[in-house]
C-alpha cells in the first residue's frame, strides 16, 4: 500500500512540473512570436524607405560609397597582411632559446606560460638522456647508459639540480648571453 502511495505521490509531482513547464513554454511562445513580428515589421518599413522619395544631397550618398569602399580595402589588406609569410629568416627570439651546456652538460627545456619547464640532461658526447641515480653518500650521479659518461653532483637531488639550471638559464635569459648560445647550438647543428 504505501508503495502504491509513493507511485501516486511521484505521479503528481510529475504532473505539476509537466504544467509548469508546459506554462513557461507558452509565455515563451508568446514572446517569441512578438518578437519576430517587431523584426519583421522593421525589415518592411527598411525595405519601404528603400524606395522613398528623400530630399538630400548627392553627394552625401558618394561620401557614404567613398567610406565604404576604403573600408573595403582596409579589411582586404589586413586579411592579406595577416596571411603574408614573411621573406628570409626571422630574427630569433628567448623563446627560441631550448637548448644549452650547462654544468658540463647539455640540457634541453620547454618553456609553459613563459616560464622554463623541465629541464632535462642530455649526454655532451651521444646526446642520449642522461639517468639520475641517487647515491648513498650524498651524491647524485647522472649517467649516460649509451656511453657510460657520468657527471656526479655533490648533495642534489634531481629537482634541486633542475630549479638550479632554471635559475641558471633565466640569469643567462637577463644577461642576453642566451643569443650567443642560440648562434653555437645553430653552428653545432649545421
Amino acid at each position: 500500500m504505501s508503495e502504491e502511495k509513493g507511485w501516486i505521490k511521484k505521479e503528481i509531482i510529475i504532473a505539476i512540473i509537466g504544467v509548469v513547464v508546459a506554462g513557461f513554454a507558452s509565455l515563451l511562445s508568446d514572446t517569441v512570436r512578438g518578437w519576430i513580428k517587431a523584426l519583421w515589421g522593421l525589415v518592411k518599413s527598411g525595405w519601404h524607405g528603400l524606395g522613398a522619395d528623400v530630399t538630400t544631397y548627392r553627394w552625401l550618398y558618394w561620401l557614404l560609397l567613398l567610406v565604404l569602399v576604403v573600408n573595403i580595402l582596409w579589411i582586404v589588406w589586413v586579411i592579406i597582411a595577416a596571411n603574408r609569410k614573411p621573406e628570409g629568416p626571422r630574427e630569433p627570439t628567448w623563446h627560441d632559446y631550448r637548448a644549452d651546456e650547462i654544468f658540463g652538460l647539455k640540457w634541453r627545456w620547454e618553456y609553459h606560460h613563459g616560464l622554463i619547464y623541465e629541464p632535462h640532461p642530455f649526454c655532451p658526447k651521444c646526446d642520449m638522456v642522461m639517468v639520475w641515480v641517487n647515491n648513498w653518500n650524498d651524491t647524485h650521479t647522472v649517467t649516460c647508459e649509451r656511453c657510460q659518461l657520468k657527471k656526479v653532483f655533490q648533495g642534489d637531488e634531481l629537482v634541486a639540480t633542475q630549479n638550479k639550471v632554471k635559475r641558471e638559464i633565466d640569469r643567462r635569459l637577463r644577461a642576453g648571453e642566451w643569443r650567443d648560445a642560440l648562434k653555437q647550438t645553430t653552428e653545432d647543428d649545421a
